[in-house]
């Protein structure tokens, strides 16, 4: 239960504002200084694009012939209504990321008056100046949003746990919850049942001494399915078996196999996120590790001797850490920022650990490292050179261009999708022939394209690429014009086909 006498441990509420404000400073510091990076980014921002582009918001495609099923839509929704709103601009679609960020630390906020009710704000200093979270709110990713729904359903639940009887946290805390992960799998589908599994297993644990507690079992699951699988049965008329086609090739197929190609040897797990845990805590790692290691020393003696009991609130914090990490470990699709949501237990738990931390007149400059670090980060990504940047290959392209852009080609390679974000033009991936190298690329070949229709193509490809071009162009009576050539993620050379005889 939240202890009644705990309200001469909250900051003012002038003081609130004033970190909320800022709050708002931080995240939102140099988020435009830096161009689109291919392929994440300029991926999901073309999709946006798309959306906008074709007023339609229910179908994803990063090409009026490609549709796009890898994710649902919530992420591209964020991104497009964030263009509508605040204009065309890298600040725009990186504001739906920062905005996630800044709602998390406040969540974090609410956590820290449940499980640091003497220093209710430091989980969210400690969050908000641990390296990886702020920066990766400067990285256009499902990452940062998916957070923020998994924090917002652990905060309603835990607030359902121990908040006082009879308050909305107690009575509408779990229902709240339910519908956050509903949400969450709008986002990406079930990676948003990891903490609620881990839930699953707290509550299984300590059931006995919940009872009474409203979590909305059966109503709470039914509307967050109803929410969750909403979109896929809109789609349901002409995509009758996209729920189950995402679910095998987005979630068991990567889970299992290494298709993908996302470290999927048996150590990847250990190579990608203990770095990324160790190093994305900074300034904050030992606080973070000494957080993890007490609990788990408890635990131990509680297994071994009757008389150690354990907290219930560090029992649901190691739950909500550990078991959406064993899973990470063991699938075979690994990315740096999967563990992202994880950081959130880890600052509730560096924060519980930290008593004799505070002691040291020197901890205040913990968070003070840790921001001007990631100030230091968005700057230097900003201004230096990076053949991923969109906008860089995109002011190379409309200068080397002796025409309008209509559309752009990438012939056997990836395309750089965030170019559509510079140029107002659709971005398209094909294949000399038909075959397709990446899983959900597109696989058509040039045979299937109507060349006259579309006299304003810009054609992109690596020089090895560019002989067998050419013969295929001369084959169907055109000519391959060469612009020169541009550098991106690799040097392209660029080519515009006309009629030959013109």
């Amino acid at each position: 239960m939240l202890d009644k006498t705990m309200n001469h441990h909250l900051p003012s509420r002038r003081m609130l504002w004033l970190a909320l404000l800022v709050l708002i400073i931080y995240t939102s510091a140099f988020q435009g200084l830096r161009g689109l990076w291919d392929s994440s980014e300029g991926r999901y921002t073309n999709v946006a694009v798309e959306m906008l582009r074709f007023n339609d918001w229910l179908h994803p495609v990063t090409h009026h012939e490609h549709p796009h099923w890898t994710k649902p839509p919530l992420t591209y929704w964020a991104l497009a209504a964030s263009m509508s709103g605040l204009g065309h601009s890298e600040w725009a679609v990186r504001t739906p990321g920062a905005l996630a960020f800044l709602l998390t630390v406040v969540l974090i906020y609410l956590l820290g008056r449940l499980f640091v009710p003497e220093r209710p704000w430091l989980p969210a200093l400690i969050y908000s100046s641990f390296v990886l979270p702020a920066t990766a709110s400067n990285v256009i990713t499902t990452d940062n949003l998916l957070t923020l729904a998994e924090t917002a359903a652990m905060t309603g639940f835990a607030y359902a746990y121990w908040a006082e009887r009879n308050s909305f946290g107690a009575r509408y805390g779990a229902l709240l919850g339910w519908l956050a992960g509903g949400v969450g799998f709008l986002i990406k589908g079930p990676a948003v049942g990891l903490p609620l599994f881990a839930l699953l297993i707290f509550h299984g644990l300590r059931r006995r001494q919940l009872v009474g507690r409203r979590l909305y079992w059966l109503l709470g699951p039914l509307l967050a399915a109803a929410l969750g699988i909403s979109w896929f049965m809109a789609l349901s008329d002409n995509k009758p078996a996209l729920l189950v086609d995402f679910i095998w090739n987005e979630v068991i197929m990567r889970a299992t196999t290494g298709e993908h190609h996302r470290n999927s040897s048996w150590y990847g797990g250990l190579v990608i996120y203990l770095p990324v845990l160790l190093v994305g805590s900074l300034p904050w790692t030992w606080a973070a590790l000494h957080g993890v290691a007490g609990p788990l020393r408890r635990w131990w003696q509680s297994r071994r001797d009757a008389g150690v009991v354990m907290d219930d609130r560090d029992r649901l914090l190691l739950l909500w850490l550990l078991v959406p990490l064993a899973v990470f470990m063991v699938a075979r699709s690994r990315l740096p920022l999967y563990v992202l949501p994880l950081f959130v237990p880890l600052a509730l738990l560096a924060a519980r650990a930290s008593g004799r931390l505070l002691q040291r007149r020197l901890w205040v400059l913990l968070p003070v490292l840790g921001m001007v670090a990631v100030l230091a980060l968005r700057v230097t990504a900003g201004v230096m050179v990076d053949h991923r940047d969109s906008r860089a290959l995109a002011q190379q392209l409309v200068i080397l261009a002796d025409g309008p852009i209509g559309e752009i080609v990438f012939v056997d390679q990836e395309a750089q999708q965030g170019l559509s974000f510079y140029i107002d033009a659709e971005v398209e991936e094909l294949r000399m022939d038909s075959r397709s190298s990446e899983p959900g690329a597109p696989t058509e070949g040039v045979d299937q394209e109507p060349l006259e229709e579309e006299p304003d193509r810009l054609w992109l490809m690596v020089e090895g690429a560019a002989p067998h071009f050419e013969a295929w162009a001369g084959g169907r009576g055109m000519h391959a014009r060469r612009l020169g050539s541009v550098d991106g993620l690799h040097p392209y050379l660029v080519y515009r086909l006309d009629p030959v005889g013109r």
